[in-house]
């Protein structure tokens, strides 16, 4: 928008043409699919197949942001991105991989915080067949870094010697491994909600794509949050 507002009302001819091809440089840029993939497969921390998991772990923490809490009705979760982590910790629970489900997050709203995701995807489980008793929640935690901290106190008061597993986002997993690790923990990471995905080279991959624009999106604010992290010492 900036080099928008420079190629209009910049005076000299020279700083307006720049300014205009910066612009389109940008716009290119960032509507891409060719550019929005390849960061993505750079920045995501790649899946892992449930087959290779070589063990059972004692848990699986999932890391909520994965739902819309305000829509109506109240009586279900309503989905958005990010399910995965959810559905493929039920899957790791249903193959024997984890035995217990810990959710971890509250509400992150600071004008509705009675509405904590945890406890609705609770519900949202048991329903799914994980057993009442598998399934521990904390639901204090507001960003990463609480995650972190609050699983952790958990973790080590109720399974000292176990193993666990974290389960988040492809993109998130960088961010999120690193404060568990600050926080005292030693995960095995889980990624899911994989975005990236085999490159097709044909005539879609030169048309601007609105996705590559929210792609982009979900890049930048990860890799600020992790500069503000690291900055804030949380990582």
């Amino acid at each position: 928008m900036i080099a928008l507002g420079g190629s209009i009302f910049l005076k000299p001819s020279k700083w307006k043409k720049y300014s205009r091809l910066t612009f389109f440089f940008l716009l290119f840029w960032y509507t891409s699919p060719i550019t929005s993939q390849l960061a993505l497969k750079l920045w995501e921390i790649p899946a892992t197949p449930f087959d290779s998991l070589e063990q059972s772990y004692e848990v699986g923490i999932v890391l909520t942001g994965m739902s819309n809490m305000r829509t109506l009705p109240t009586d279900r979760p309503h989905f958005s991105e990010g399910v995965d982590r959810i559905t493929d910790a039920i899957t790791l629970y249903k193959r024997g991989k984890i035995k217990k489900l810990l959710i971890s997050g509250g509400s992150g709203s600071l004008y509705f915080p009675e509405l904590r995701e945890s406890l609705r995807l609770k519900d949202f489980v048991t329903t799914m067949g994980v057993s009442a008793d598998d399934v521990f929640v904390e639901d204090n935690s507001v960003n990463t870094r609480q995650n972190a901290v609050n699983s952790m106190a958990i973790i080590k008061s109720t399974w000292p010697e176990s193993d666990y597993l974290l389960i988040t986002s492809a993109t998130h997993m960088r961010r999120a491994s690193g404060c568990f690790r600050k926080a005292g923990g030693h995960p095995t990471i889980f990624s899911t909600d994989i975005k990236s995905s085999p490159f097709s080279w044909d005539f879609r991959a030169l048309v601007p794509s609105a996705e590559a624009l929210v792609h982009w999106t979900t890049i930048t604010r990860e890799i600020i949050g992790c500069m503000a992290y690291w900055v804030a010492g949380y990582i």
